[in-house]
C-alpha cells in the first residue's frame, strides 16, 4: 500500500512497480496474486498512469486469464485498445499537461494505434479461449466488430456480427447487427433510426436564428417524451457537416413560460448545467457502444462535455443562443478532427439526441434512451 501510494506522487517509481511486480507474485496464490495485480491496475488506471497499468493488466490477462479479475482485465484492455474517444481525450490531455483521471483507461499519443488495434483482437481471441460465453456477449462482439472495421477488415467485422442477427427475440442487438449490414450493402432499410448529416454549402453565421440557407435542408431530428406529455414544449434538432466543422442547431420550446434566465459574466468550461433546460449530443465514432463524446448546451447557451464520464477533454467549439417565440435556440460549429475522424460521405456514426428539464420531463430522438446514456438505444448520423 506504500509503495502504491509513492508511486502516484512519484511518476519515477512507476518503472520499478512493473518491473517488481512479477518477483512480488512468487509465493502468493492464484487469487491472492490476481488480487494484487488487479489493485495495482486500478490504482495507476485512477491515477492517470496508463503504461503502468496496462502493463499490470496485462500482466494479470498473461497469468490468470480464467480468474474473473482476469477477465475483467482483459475487457478493460479491449475497450481501452478499441476506443478512438479515449484515444483522442488522452492525446489532447498529454498535449495539456493534464494527467487524465476517468473510470475508463486511456491511451497515449506515442503509442502505435494500429498496434492497438491488433492488440485488442488478440486479446479477444484469448477471451474466446477462456471465457467463450462472454466473448459470444452484444457487447463484446460489436466492440470487436467495432476493431476489425477500423483495421479495415470489414468481412471479418461482418463475420462477428452474424450470430447476433440470429437472435430470435429480435432485440436491440439484432437491430444493431441487422443496421451494420444495411451500412455495408445498402439493402432494404435499417430497424435502427437513421438522420440524415446533410452537407452545408456554406457554414451557418453562428448567431442563434437559424435562418441560414443549410438548416432549411436538414432533416429535422424531432425529440419526443416517452410518456408522451410534451406537446407544449417540443424540441427539434438540425445536423450539417462541410468537411471541416459539424454544424448543430437546437429549438426548443421552454416548458415554463416565464423569460430564459440570462446568464451573466463569461461563459465557464464545463459548466454546471443541472438545474436548466438543456440538449445532449452524444457521438460514438467506432459505433462500439462502449465508448463515446457528450457535449452538452443548455437554454443560457452555456456548455459542458466529456468523454466517457471523464470532463477534462476539452474540445475547441463556438455556440451561440437565442430566443425564437417561447422557444430557445442554439447553433454550435465542432471541428471535425475534435472528434478524432473526419467522416467521409456515406460514413455513419452512433449517435444519441436527448433533453432534460428539470423537475419537467426528458425527451429523445431514439428510444430507449436515458440522461444516464444508454448507448444501445442510440441510431445513426449517416454523413452526405
Amino acid at each position: 500500500e506504500m509503495l502504491l501510494q509513492r508511486a502516484q506522487r512519484d511518476p519515477r517509481l512507476t518503472a520499478a512497480l512493473a518491473s517488481e511486480a512479477e518477483g512480488w507474485l512468487a509465493g502468493l496464490d492464484r487469487d491472492s496474486a490476481a488480487e494484487l495485480l488487479d489493485r495495482l491496475a486500478q490504482r495507476a488506471w485512477q491515477a492517470g498512469r496508463t503504461s503502468l497499468a496496462c502493463e499490470m493488466d496485462e500482466l494479470l490477462a498473461r497469468r490468470y486469464p480464467d480468474h474473473a479479475l482476469g477477465r475483467a482485465a482483459i475487457l478493460r484492455l479491449i475497450t481501452h485498445y478499441g476506443s478512438t474517444e479515449i484515444w483522442v481525450a488522452a492525446s489532447a490531455a498529454e498535449r495539456e499537461g493534464v494527467v487524465p483521471a476517468s473510470t475508463f483507461p486511456v491511451a497515449g499519443p506515442a503509442v502505435d494505434r494500429q498496434a492497438q488495434l491488433r492488440r485488442a483482437v488478440s486479446l479477444a481471441a484469448m477471451l474466446e479461449q477462456h471465457h467463450p460465453d462472454l466473448f459470444a456477449a452484444p457487447r463484446v462482439v460489436l466492440r470487436l466488430a467495432s476493431v476489425q472495421r477500423q483495421l479495415r477488415q470489414g468481412d471479418l467485422a461482418d463475420r462477428a456480427l452474424e450470430p447476433l442477427r440470429h437472435r430470435t427475440n429480435r432485440d436491440l442487438w439484432w437491430a444493431w447487427a441487422q443496421s451494420e449490414r444495411w451500412l455495408a450493402d445498402g439493402r432494404g432499410w435499417p430497424p435502427r433510426p437513421v438522420l440524415r448529416c446533410v452537407a452545408a454549402p456554406s457554414p451557418p453565421r453562428l448567431d442563434g436564428r437559424l435562418d441560414d440557407a443549410v438548416w432549411q435542408s436538414a432533416q429535422a431530428a424531432a425529440l419526443r417524451s416517452p410518456l408522451g406529455d410534451d406537446a407544449t414544449w417540443p424540441a427539434t434538432v438540425l445536423l450539417a457537416a462541410d468537411g471541416r466543422f459539424l454544424y448543430w442547431a437546437i429549438r426548443a420550446h421552454r416548458a415554463d413560460p416565464s423569460p430564459t434566465e440570462k446568464p451573466s459574466g463569461p461563459r465557464p468550461r464545463d459548466a454546471d448545467l443541472s438545474a436548466y433546460d438543456r440538449v445532449e449530443l452524444v457521438v460514438d465514432v467506432d459505433r462500439d457502444l462502449a465508448s463515446w463524446f457528450r457535449l452538452a448546451i443548455d437554454s443560457r447557451a452555456w456548455t459542458s462535455e466529456d468523454c466517457c464520464g471523464d470532463r477534462r477533454w476539452d474540445p475547441m467549439w463556438y455556440v451561440a443562443g437565442g430566443r425564437d417565440e417561447g422557444a430557445w435556440t442554439a447553433e454550435a460549429a465542432i471541428p471535425l478532427d475534435q472528434f478524432g475522424k473526419v467522416p467521409k460521405p456515406g460514413d455513419a456514426w452512433a449517435v444519441g439526441i436527448q433533453r432534460t428539464i428539470p423537475g419537467v420531463g426528458f425527451q429523445s430522438w431514439t428510444v430507449p434512451a436515458s440522461a444516464a446514456v444508454l448507448p444501445e438505444g442510440f441510431g445513426y448520423l449517416r454523413f452526405e
